[in-house]
């Protein structure tokens, strides 16, 4: 039976060598070796729920995303035996786990600068990257989709702008008006939509007038009014000296 026992508890076979040696004290309770090896096996088999019970709780840590109290549930049951592969596994998961924690956590707050500081096609990349790590994250999505509302924004507020240039450059004054108009819709505080929108509407105005006069000094001229011909062509080539129709009368 000392024999037996012996080998069990060689195998880490424990709970039937903690049997066996009592089996042996029950035949001999003075035996003092039987009742080492019984406190040997009890020992080891006390270990061994502990590191059972340890590995129970490390992979609820782990489901429940718990990956620091993982990592220290492992760390301690591998004092008691330091190859369990279940908890060598468990802490190569855990610390896996941490490090693409730590990544996360990192480009998520990478992306929190840039947001603050308008840099938006940077922070989408640091997003894409921190869901890559954690697609589930709805704190990221959220962020995600709020920079790439803001981005989706200046970018229309770009085009409007560029437009608005173009068109007012090209005295295309209405449909300058227009896009300014839908640029200040975009940010109703933006300057240069303002100013854009102020000169092509003074322009239009200006345009308008012209028109006005030679259309009242051609009148007078096809009446042989020359005298009031005259004065509305000058008074047009005040407001636009190189005016054509005001030169031609």
């Amino acid at each position: 039976l000392l024999s037996r026992g012996r080998q069990e508890i060689e195998r880490g076979e424990f709970a039937l060598a903690t049997e066996t040696c009592r089996e042996a004290i029950g035949l001999d309770p003075s035996d003092r070796t039987a009742q080492e090896l019984l406190g040997t096996a009890e020992a080891g088999h006390h270990r061994q729920q502990r590191v059972a019970e340890l590995l129970a709780l490390a992979q609820s840590h782990q489901a429940q995303r718990n990956f620091q109290g993982c990592l220290d549930v492992t760390n301690e049951a591998l004092t008691l035996d330091s190859v369990h592969p279940g908890h060598l596994e468990m802490r190569r998961l855990a610390l896996d786990s941490l490090e693409r924690v730590r990544q996360f956590e990192q480009h998520v707050e990478a992306a929190r600068q840039c947001d603050e500081v308008e840099d938006y096609a940077r922070a989408l990349e640091h997003l894409e990257r921190a869901l890559e790590l954690d697609d589930g994250n709805a704190d990221a999505v959220e962020l995600k989709q709020h920079v790439a509302t803001k981005l989706d924004r200046r970018n229309q507020l770009s085009a409007c702008l560029e437009a608005a240039r173009q068109q007012l450059h090209s005295e295309h004054y209405a449909e300058c008006v227009d896009s300014a108009q839908r640029a200040l819709q975009l940010d109703a505080d933006n300057a240069e939509a303002r100013t854009l929108c102020a000169q092509a509407t003074e322009a239009l105005a200006r345009l308008e007038r012209e028109n006005r006069l030679l259309t009242q000094a051609r009148f007078h001229f096809e009446e042989q009014q020359y005298e009031m011909a005259i004065e509305g062509a000058e008074e047009l080539l005040r407001l636009s000296p190189h005016h054509a129709g005001a030169r031609a009368l």
